[in-house]
């Protein structure tokens, strides 16, 4: 049974490696106990800590994509939903104009740096000359906030593309409003960057292991049918030799019976 060995042994091995890769994981789950603990509710500590890495992983991916702090993208996003909005297209919007904002200052190009060069040369230089993302959409939200609603539904649409409009009300009162909107988040309901570092690490990791996972369960049912195929292969050639030489046999006694007959005759 040479097979069924070599398949022990791959399932075997496998399964040392997912192991491993679960302490991994399990280790820095340890470590991830406070950011469990905000998430913790009725559904109990295994559903609150996948609820909690799966928030700060996606906090992390959208801030580092965005090219704002991990505090900042908490902050806004909670201020636009007190403004009427929701967290997927806060972060599509500045998504959006993190793309604008890039071709504005490495290439002048862009439907936003080509409607400030006909319209408003001073934003165009306060944007480019911003530290950060951050401080470019409140430097933004401060020219929106003095234009008529034409004219700013223009400027947002050149910045942040389709669904500018949702970004009305947070404008509105400019820095100063969306300043205060960012301050009303509880500062014990932020989620700290090495936290965030963290959970998205330990994400990574689970989602290397269910892939790896995936793979050696494939590869163990390839092996698995393979040696199932020829198995019955196997048991097909012994039971058509017995049926090959019955039929054999039958034939002979047909033909013994019917050259009886003729003799007879």
């Amino acid at each position: 049974m040479p097979d069924v060995g070599r398949l022990r042994w791959i399932l075997q091995a496998d399964t040392r490696q997912f192991e491993s890769g679960m302490n991994r994981a399990r280790r820095s789950l340890m470590r991830l106990g406070r950011l469990a603990a905000g998430f913790v509710g009725a559904r109990g500590l295994s559903a609150g800590l996948a609820a909690g890495l799966q928030t700060a992983d996606a906090i992390g991916k959208i801030a580092r994509a965005a090219g704002v702090a991990t505090d900042d993208i908490q902050q806004l996003r909670f201020a636009f939903q007190e403004a009427g909005g929701d967290m997927a297209t806060f972060d599509r919007l500045l998504l959006n104009f993190n793309r604008s904002l890039g071709d504005l200052r490495a290439r002048h190009a862009g439907q936003l740096a080509t409607f400030l060069r006909e319209t408003d040369r001073g934003l165009f230089m306060n944007l480019k000359t911003a530290e950060n993302t951050t401080e470019a959409f409140l430097r933004l939200a401060d020219a929106a906030a003095q234009l008529e609603p034409g004219r700013r539904a223009a400027l947002l649409g050149a910045a942040f593309g389709r669904q500018s409009t949702a970004l009305n009300v947070l404008v509105q009162g400019g820095r100063a409003g969306i300043r205060a909107g960012m301050a009303r988040l509880p500062s014990g309901e932020l989620i700290s960057q090495a936290m965030i570092k963290e959970a998205e690490r330990t994400n990574d990791e689970i989602l290397r292991i269910q892939e790896r996972t995936s793979l050696a369960v494939a590869r163990a049912a390839t092996e698995a049918v393979s040696l199932i195929r020829g198995a019955v292969e196997s048991v097909q050639a012994l039971w058509q030799r017995p049926v090959e030489e019955g039929q054999r046999w039958l034939g002979n006694a047909w033909r013994s019976v019917v050259g009886a007959f003729r003799i007879w005759d």
